[in-house]
């Protein structure tokens, strides 16, 4: 098959799947149709450009028609194989519980600053979400604990199995600042939105958590934490 009809068929199916999704009947053109994408779509946020391009190509290969068969134009063989990887992020976006699945260990905010730590070394945990019943209460870890420690040098003791963990996350008010909720449905290509718009200093984001609907209800299913970003941005 030719680069050209490979081209156009990809296309079209790209310009099918937004007809669908946005009920249009054939009554957009793909710019437009681009354009209300955005909205819906990590994958048409982040190639709008290359969609609008190949627009463009499309138009010159399909303009200059001889015949039902012939093509005044064949695009290069890397253009088509980049048409068909956006075509596969739009259309059929990996699912970022594809790429990171870990298993999460929620606690109480009731335990112990000794048992929580004692948690961590013995699983490797560098997150330990809180919860109270179904409730999402805040996030422990180190850099919440060194906060939490210095607000606290005065002290002359610290018994760290009289110390909860309620008390350690209700001290640090960036709480509510610290943890995104996602759904399990949400792309790699959204998740990486999500992390390059909050990894900042004022929202200082600790962690992704992944639950069925994205609510901080729900039971975690997975976690993604700075650990993950090379494997989500490779």
């Amino acid at each position: 098959m030719k680069n050209s009809e490979v081209f156009l068929s990809t296309y079209q199916e790209i310009e099918e799947y937004f007809q669908r999704e946005l009920e249009s009947n054939h009554h957009l053109r793909f710019y437009e149709m681009v354009k209300r994408m955005k909205k819906k779509s990590a994958a048409v946020r982040r190639y709008e450009f290359d969609l609008r391009e190949y627009a463009d190509l499309r138009n010159a290969i399909t303009h200059g028609n001889m015949g039902e068969d012939v093509a005044i134009a064949e695009p290069h063989d890397k253009v088509v194989e980049k048409l068909q990887q956006i075509k596969n992020q739009i259309v059929a976006p990996p699912a970022i519980t594809k790429v990171v699945n870990h298993e999460v260990k929620t606690i109480d905010g009731s335990m112990r600053l000794s048992d929580a730590l004692g948690l961590m070394k013995e699983h490797g945990y560098g997150q330990l979400p809180v919860y109270e019943k179904e409730q999402y209460q805040g996030i422990f870890n180190g850099e919440i604990l060194m906060r939490w420690l210095r607000l606290n040098h005065t002290k002359e003791v610290l018994k760290m199995n009289q110390v909860t963990v309620d008390e350690i996350i209700e001290s640090d008010p960036s709480q509510s600042h610290q943890v995104i909720f996602k759904s399990r449905a949400a792309s790699v290509l959204e998740i990486q939105e999500t992390v390059e718009r909050y990894t900042d200093k004022k929202y200082n984001l600790q962690a992704i958590i992944i639950t069925e609907n994205g609510k901080s209800t729900e039971k975690p299913l997975t976690i993604i934490t700075s650990a993950d970003l090379p494997v989500i941005f490779e």
